[in-house]
């Protein structure tokens, strides 16, 4: 049986990807894509676009203003049922990002979701209804936590205060035990119990199958605050990381006619623009994403949204578009300055531009004519126009 395998190198920088992973693929004679956009830079938008081929405006699983944090949202049936592993046979998803867990409502027909230290903010919050509403207010003035702490308690908000030193302080326990059950976690965050269950298990029975590996995803290290080492941790990550790809593939066993797509749902910043992180924001660094196929993606579109995987995995041609888009939606709760907007980045042949929906204006024009940036948003938003071409080089190059 013909294999369908998704793997997602969650949080992937494509400058990174170039350096360490591409030598990795290249092994197995895999497509190298240089124009691979990402609908969304985080997860779960993401993830759904690659599944049902539409970009968060139209699928809907996005943040808002109603849903400021992604605990609140689910997939509902109506959309589910147009997801590609429905429409694939069998279906098996293996991961230990709990962003792709099966908490959302995909749907898979088997579900193995690795043990992960990510979720340890969420396990100890001490910060919860009024009290959050309130640091929120606080926090979307600062990008800077001593900044932060200054004007709590200029303001009194010594509960918050209190409340915020305790989930830092549970959650550095919690982190430092996990490390002492789990020495190489870290930079291993899953991928070798992943290496291990498909070696052990028949996974040809599937007839889709999603892998996450999540290991240059923050944090990278024990003290969660600390960001200095960032940059040169995420490469040492990057590094892992293609050691176990590599593993991974061997055991793949992949043959003339499987479809094996490797991607990002997005990338990081590392210290650019002063930011760290992902989740809102549209730069480069977080929405250009590598892309690696064992079967050719044709196509002639100048980018290629990610969405356009779901009629790759289909067997359909992928549409034909001259634009492409990722957005950033609503509140994100996130270390930095909190932008509770819509935004949308533009990709065409002549540059970028990025829109506010919100403020109705350009906040970028890089090439793009500003003019033509606004009405292709416009007919984004009215009619869900899809995107067009990219070249692959050579199997092998």
């Amino acid at each position: 049986m013909t294999k369908n395998i998704l793997i997602v190198l969650d949080t992937l920088r494509k400058d990174f990807s170039d350096k360490y992973i591409h030598p990795t693929v290249k092994k197995y004679g895999f497509y190298t894509y240089d124009n691979a956009i990402s609908t969304a830079p985080w997860t779960l938008p993401s993830h759904v676009s690659m599944l049902t081929g539409k970009y968060p405006y139209h699928h809907g699983i996005h943040l808002s203003k109603k849903s400021p944090v992604p605990f609140g949202l689910r997939i509902k049936e109506e959309l589910r049922r147009t997801m590609l592993h429905k429409h694939l046979g069998k279906s098996f998803a293996i991961t230990a990002n709990i962003m792709v867990s099966n908490y959302y409502g995909f749907g898979f027909d088997k579900y193995v979701e690795i043990q992960s230290a990510q979720d340890i903010p969420e396990r100890f919050n001490f910060i919860r209804g009024d009290g959050l509403e309130r640091l929120k207010k606080y926090r979307s003035h600062y990008r800077g936590k001593i900044k932060l702490i200054f004007d709590l308690i200029k303001n009194r908000e010594f509960d918050l205060l209190v409340r915020g030193g305790l989930t830092v302080f549970f959650d550095t326990i919690f982190t430092l035990s996990y490390k002492l059950r789990h020495p190489l976690w870290p930079k291993d965050k899953g991928v070798s119990d992943i290496i291990n269950y498909i070696k052990n298990h028949d996974i040809e029975s599937y007839n889709f199958v999603l892998i996450n590996l999540i290991e240059v995803h923050e944090p990278y290290s024990v003290f969660r605050l600390l960001k200095s080492d960032w940059p040169e941790k995420y490469r040492e990550f990057t590094k892992y990381l293609a050691e176990k790809l590599d593993e991974l593939l061997s055991y793949l066993n992949i043959k003339e006619g499987d479809k094996i797509v490797i991607t990002s749902d997005h990338g990081q910043l590392l210290g650019e623009f002063g930011l760290y992180g992902h989740g809102h924001y549209l730069y480069d660094e977080l929405i250009r994403v590598p892309l690696y196929s064992s079967e050719e993606i044709v196509h002639n579109n100048h980018w290629f949204s990610l969405k356009n995987l779901y009629y790759f995995f289909l067997g359909k041609n992928i549409p034909e578009e001259e634009y492409v888009f990722s957005e950033y939606y609503g509140v994100y709760p996130h270390d930095s300055v909190l932008l509770p907007k819509h935004r949308i980045a533009v990709y065409g042949k002549e540059g970028k531009a990025v829109y506010s929906v919100d403020d109705k204006r350009l906040e970028v024009v890089e090439g793009i004519d500003g003019d033509v940036a606004k009405a292709v948003v416009k007919k984004f938003l009215s009619t869900g126009i899809n995107v067009k071409h990219l070249i692959p080089k050579k199997r092998g190059s």
